[in-house]
């Protein structure tokens, strides 16, 4: 039967509502009489006003753990089964032949008799025979799809209260208008009279009233059913059980009150704006989630206010304020009566303050009931202190402006009658959590509990650098000297191909210093600059802003900080107050500054010499120099790269490791490998002619390189050039050309063969290397260009 059955998908389920049409908020309350349930402002100004009404959270709670709900659940499946079993009846029944035929035969047999004396009582007859059996079908086609619609019914609801039963610490559901109609089902009769929908008909013929032809055959409708007896009316099983229910919680005094109200005190971990301070001990927040009941509270307020009655209010009387620019209502409390002004809390903004009587409206009993919006916190973690200074309160306005803040409850304590939630305070930065609490104690404007001065922990996600290292698989790079400390620790930048990244670097620099050139703005400071913060700050020595990383908060100099220019490896103390925040668009770039070391060289002495580092950076800051890595350490906060540095535009590739020691500032250690000994310089020098070459890169199976398609004839030849040779390429064909342009060739009548190497100049590429590959008639020549892979036919005497 489960095979055949179809669900129907209901349009609306009633129990999956869980917020308040009416007003917008999460329904909390349900009201013993009728069960009716609604959110905090239907029980104070709705239709629960007056009610008494229970927490609906702790009914689900009692009805899980009683077991109310499985039993209904249970219920509900023997539901399910009897009317799956009254459906398959029905379609046997449905299937089963009602006779229909044998009684037709019969009146037309007996209508022969009867000749034509009886065709109009056979018609009439036949045509009533079939009138009942059309409605038998049409009684039985209702009664199936009334049954299935309950069964589609029934089954989403054991669905919801299956899912409620498995998840127990969430509330998607209504559970109380579920079990509603969960038990209204559970207490219909499903039990189908067969015999009542057969209706079996017998035709009934009297042979010896002739004379009354018209009239003496009729058809007698034979109803076999007994009556269906009627339920008693009364109170469910489900109202008997939550009545016990409510009533018990009630008796017990958890929930149970004539008014309801709303939460009264900060749970979990809620999105707040901060109302009043008084001191990182003492200040007040609203939920953001109340915002909605503050704006409809505030036109009641207003309508309240315009009814009049100004000034006839008594201590402790709650009373609408209006303020003096006309604008705002607030709700307070009357403390005191001089004269004519009066003393008053605000109940939902936590301060007091002094005001004319005849801005005072008495406040109606609905919204003098409703709870404070105001939420009396102190700070989780900060040391007491016997009274605060306003600098401390100041610097919590400060920290939450009028942006959202995020207040996680670790606890709660009572003072002089009332209770305070102690409260981890933070809000989002740049994508960071920022802490209140290490804002505070940064500032000096207050300690941490137990005097622990390096407590401030690192967000647990925040933006950072992403950084360009060094490839291992090429030979050598062109870099550009940004920053030298010693030999031992110099920063470099690397070029890029065509000085691409140079070209980036440059660019960005001119944006930045546009963007922070600008008249200051408050959105641009730095709140608190946790170790790990990204940001830009002035260099000590240009005042060009570059991008900047923070990496030590000094705790001998209050806020003060050490901070790394991430594109030039520069480290600088600056004060926390001109560092500015930092767009996502210039985080793009990685970090540029690369840390390398001389391979092969020690210090004199016990250190570098002040001599050893200003000739170190005579020769090479700012410059652009080609480096062979050695050696790459990785550790845990940084790479250790130990290269061979040589000038750039060095003919002989004598490297600067080498040059610091000729000069006597270092000393060789025994890996130091000198251009002397070294078989393999980087550059190949054409001993004729004093110009380099590229040597021919080793091709291996399995390797992987990036390269530049420079020509193709066909799939089967091509030739490329790796890119990390593209700056070595130009460098050679730039020292090619400049040579045989300011230089007088030879005469070159000599006698050439096949794969004699020369140099041809080309239209396009000027003069570049070249390979006899076969000589023509007529003084005709055929090339290949090395460093192009194409054929070029000449002259010879060219």
């Amino acid at each position: 039967v489960l095979a055949t059955h179809q669900s129907q998908p209901y349009e609306y389920l009633p129990f999956a509502e869980s917020v308040c049409k009416e007003h917008g908020k999460y329904i909390e309350f349900v009201a013993v009489e009728d069960l009716r349930t609604g959110c905090s402002f239907c029980a104070v100004v709705g239709e629960l006003k007056g009610r008494n009404v229970v927490e609906l959270s702790r009914v689900y709670r009692e009805l899980r753990d009683s077991g109310i709900l499985k039993t209904i659940v249970d219920k509900t499946n023997i539901s399910l089964e009897k009317m799956l079993t009254a459906n398959t009846s029905l379609s046997i029944t449905e299937s089963v032949s009602s006779g229909l035929q044998d009684n037709v035969n019969e009146l037309e047999s007996h209508m022969d008799k009867c000749h034509r004396m009886l065709e109009v009582v056979e018609g009439r007859l036949t045509t009533h025979l079939r009138q009942r059996e059309e409605e038998r079908m049409h009684n039985l086609s209702k009664s199936r799809k009334e049954l299935e619609e309950k069964m589609t019914k029934l089954e989403q609801l054991l669905k919801a209260a299956e899912w409620q039963l498995e998840n127990m610490d969430e509330e998607k559901y209504n559970m109380i208008l579920l079990m509603k109609e969960m038990d209204k089902l559970n207490n219909e009769d499903h039990a189908v009279e067969i015999n009542d929908l057969k209706q079996e008909l017998d035709v009934i013929i009297d042979e010896s009233i002739f004379s009354s032809i018209s009239s003496h055959i009729s058809v007698m409708h034979q109803a076999t059913a007994e009556p269906v007896k009627e339920k008693a009316q009364g109170q469910s099983v489900l109202e008997q059980a939550l009545a016990e229910v409510i009533g018990r919680l009630g008796d017990k005094g958890e929930i149970g009150s004539k008014q309801a109200t709303a939460r009264e005190v900060l749970t979990g971990v809620e999105d707040v704006v901060l109302l009043h301070v008084e001191s990182p001990e003492s200040f007040f927040v609203m939920r953001t989630r109340d915002w909605k009941m503050a704006d409809m509270m505030r036109m009641q307020m207003k309508r309240k206010w315009m009814e009049g009655g100004w000034g006839k209010v008594k201590v402790d009387d709650i009373a609408v304020l209006k303020d003096d620019d006309a604008t705002e209502y607030h709700r307070v409390k009357v403390i005191t009566i001089e004269s004519d002004l009066a003393w008053v809390t605000y109940i939902d903004q936590g301060n007091n303050s002094q005001v004319p009587l005849t801005s005072l409206v008495c406040m109606s009993e609905n919204l003098s009931t409703l709870p404070p919006m105001a939420h009396h916190c102190t700070l989780a973690g900060v040391s007491s202190e016997h009274e605060w200074n306003e600098e401390a309160a100041r610097g919590v306005r400060l920290f939450s402006g009028k942006d959202v803040c995020k207040a996680t409850v670790v606890g709660s304590r009572d003072c002089m009658g009332k209770n305070i939630m102690i409260v981890m305070f933070s809000k989002e930065e740049d994508q960071t959590d920022i802490s209140l609490l290490d804002f505070l104690v940064f500032r000096a404007l207050a300690s941490r509990e137990g005097q622990d001065l390096e407590g401030s922990s690192l967000p647990i996600s925040f933006r950072s650098f992403l950084y360009l290292p060094l490839d291992r698989t090429v030979q050598e790079h062109l870099v550009k000297v940004v920053h030298v400390d010693t030999p031992d620790q110099m920063y470099i930048n690397l070029v890029g191909e065509n000085h691409s990244y140079i070209k980036y670097m440059e660019n960005m620099m001119e944006e930045m210093q546009e963007e922070y050139s600008r008249h200051e703005a408050d959105d641009q400071k730095v709140i608190y600059p946790y170790v790990g913060l990204v940001c830009a700050a002035q260099h000590a020595e240009d005042g060009k802003y570059h991008r900047a990383q923070v990496t030590e908060l000094l705790q001998e100099e209050i806020m003060m900080v050490r901070v790394m220019l991430v594109d030039i490896g520069y480290c600088q103390v600056v004060h926390y107050n001109s560092l500015r925040r930092i767009s996502d668009k210039f985080l793009v770039l990685p970090a540029m500054a690369i840390r390398v070391s001389l391979s092969g060289v020690r210090p004199v002495g016990e250190g570098w010499s002040d001599e050893a580092i200003k000739y170190v950076k005579e020769i090479v800051r700012t410059k652009m120099m080609r480096i062979k890595l050695e050696d790459m350490k990785t550790g845990m906060d940084e790479c250790e790269c130990k290269v061979v540095m040589y000038e750039d535009n060095c003919i002989q590739g004598v490297s600067i490791n080498t040059m610091i020691v000729e000069k006597g500032y270092a000393t060789a250690l025994p890996e130091l490998e000198t251009e002397k000994s070294d078989g393999h310089p980087i550059l190949d020098i054409d001993e004729e002619n004093n110009l380099p070459q590229l040597q021919r890169p080793v091709m291996e199976a399995g390797s992987r390189f990036t390269c530049r398609v420079v020509s193709s004839s066909s799939p089967g030849n091509i030739c490329l050039r790796r890119l990390v040779e593209e700056e070595s390429f130009y460098q050679m064909s730039k020292e090619l050309t400049r040579y045989h342009e300011t230089h007088c060739s030879p005469a070159l009548l000599r006698h050439w063969k096949e794969g004699d190497s020369c140099v041809v100049k080309t239209p396009g590429e000027g003069w570049v290397r070249a390979r006899v590959d076969r000589m023509m008639e007529g003084g005709m020549v055929e090339l290949l260009l090395y460093d192009h892979g194409l054929d070029l036919l000449v002259k010879w005497s060219i």
